[in-house]
């Protein structure tokens, strides 16, 4: 039996990216189908040829672990890369995946993927958050470097333990799902 611990999803609006800063890209909601069946995957699309991706601050507890993952889908871009860095600029944990081929790049830091229906994946990473000053960032990249094209994204989530566990919606709180028992 695989049975799940308690997790809380740490960010508050998992499925709605319009709270992130852009940069060099636009997004936009509701653009397709996401794994959950519903209309709310949403597009990210490229806006110059580098440095193309979606981030958000979150403040974390000094060396303590954490998880984030994200589901991204191919659009025309086949490059998809989450990744966490923290205020010194220091790249804690960083995952590329070639969407067409499922090559997988751990740039940096403990993380894999999960495959999902309808061409979805999810990306996670793992680590510990460095330094005394909390603050961490994580980023969303559609990283071909092509002008004008686009992945899909949905359902970001923030965890605090060594690893994902699956996916917890939320709509404006934290979430805590109980621990599964047999």
């Amino acid at each position: 039996l695989l049975l799940e611990p308690s997790s809380t999803n740490l960010i508050t609006f998992s499925e709605d990216f319009s709270g992130y800063v852009n940069q060099n890209t636009t997004d936009t909601a509701n653009a397709t189908t996401s794994p959950d069946g519903a209309n709310n995957g949403t597009q990210l699309t490229n806006t110059t040829t580098s440095s193309n991706y979606i981030y958000r601050q979150v403040t974390l507890s000094t060396s303590t672990a954490y998880s984030i993952s994200v589901f991204v889908k191919k659009g025309t871009s086949n490059i998809a890369r989450l990744d966490t860095w923290d205020t010194t600029g220091s790249t804690q944990a960083s995952v590329q995946i070639n969407l067409d081929t499922e090559a997988i790049s751990i740039i940096t830091g403990t993380a894999s993927f999960e495959k999902y229906s309808n061409d979805w994946y999810r990306l996670k990473v793992s680590f510990t958050s460095s330094g005394s000053l909390g603050t961490t960032y994580y980023r969303i990249f559609n990283d071909d470097g092509v002008n004008g094209s686009y992945i899909y994204m949905f359902g970001a989530m923030l965890e605090q333990q060594a690893y994902c566990t699956s996916y917890i919606p939320t709509a404006g709180t934290t979430i805590t799902r109980a621990a599964e028992t047999c």
